[in-house]
């Protein structure tokens, strides 16, 4: 989620270009996301749509979104219905779950780690940043992701959360044209 001041802007910069929000719905089959990341979700079960508003929604991966709530709802994992992947846990963050079933959240304390699909922590070190996991040799179930510890040191750690090579003065994302540097 972002900060209140970031939330502020943005709504003075869709009101001073007068674009509204538009909402898309979701049913149980089909979703579509709207320009603004957010989503209006519809349940199909019943004559009358019982609604719900994200503050922001990510992309769906393999049937499993991020959002976000707002207004202290904190940010979680959905399926396509609108159903959460898990319950009980919130974050003021989460990303898309790609490789290795693992996402990247951000905690309340700004830290970032790893969680699988039950909500749950993969590993107990928390890092600066976090990247996604990518497969190496996903026929194997090699998967690695960049993390940022709090001394600036880039490392790639394992689905585990194993740091396996490092540090580096610079580690990305290779779904986003990231390399390493010594």
């Amino acid at each position: 989620c972002e900060s209140p001041s970031f939330l502020l802007g943005r709504l003075r910069n869709m009101i001073l270009s007068l674009s509204f929000v538009t909402k898309s719905r979701l049913h149980s089959k089909k979703a579509r996301l709207s320009s603004s990341q957010s989503l209006l979700f519809s349940s199909g079960s019943s004559k009358e749509p019982v609604d719900r508003k994200f503050q922001e929604i990510l992309s769906f991966h393999a049937g499993v979104a991020a959002v976000c709530e707002g207004n202290g709802g904190g940010a979680y994992h959905i399926y396509r219905n609108g159903d959460p992947v898990y319950s009980g846990r919130r974050f003021k963050r989460t990303f898309g779950f790609y490789a290795a079933q693992r996402a990247a959240v951000v905690d309340f304390d700004d830290m970032f780690f790893h969680i699988d699909l039950t909500g749950q922590p993969v590993y107990d070190e928390r890092y600066s940043w976090c990247g996604n996991f990518h497969g190496v040799l996903p026929d194997n179930n090699v998967f690695r992701s960049p993390v940022r510890d709090v001394e600036n040191r880039y490392y790639y750690i394992d689905h585990q959360g194993e740091r396996k090579i490092g540090p580096f003065s610079y580690a990305g994302d290779p779904n986003s044209a990231g390399h390493s540097v010594v």
